[in-house]
């Protein structure tokens, strides 16, 4: 599946999780990427990730959240990109 997505646009950013996803942390975060992407901003998934994991004050929220991965550190997609040339 990953390598159909390369091929219809490679340079997709994919969010993943080494857990199970949590509407708590999916809905905010699917809303800023939305928002961001409504005013037409470019997203720095460093600055963003950063800024966006510091709105967590709860410890559920903060250990459900560092189980996430965000794009630009997400290894798989790496060696994909650099095997296929993508």
């Amino acid at each position: 599946m990953p390598l159909k997505i390369f091929e219809l646009n490679p340079d997709v950013n994919i969010i993943a999780t080494r857990s199970v996803g949590s509407k708590l942390i999916n809905d905010p975060l699917l809303e800023h990427i939305n928002t961001d992407m409504v005013k037409n901003r470019d997203i720095n998934w460093d600055t963003f990730w950063k800024e966006f994991g510091a709105k967590f004050q709860s410890k559920q929220t903060k250990d459900l959240f560092s189980a996430y991965i965000p794009p630009n550190k997400y290894i798989g997609i790496k060696f994909i990109r650099k095997v296929f040339n993508y």
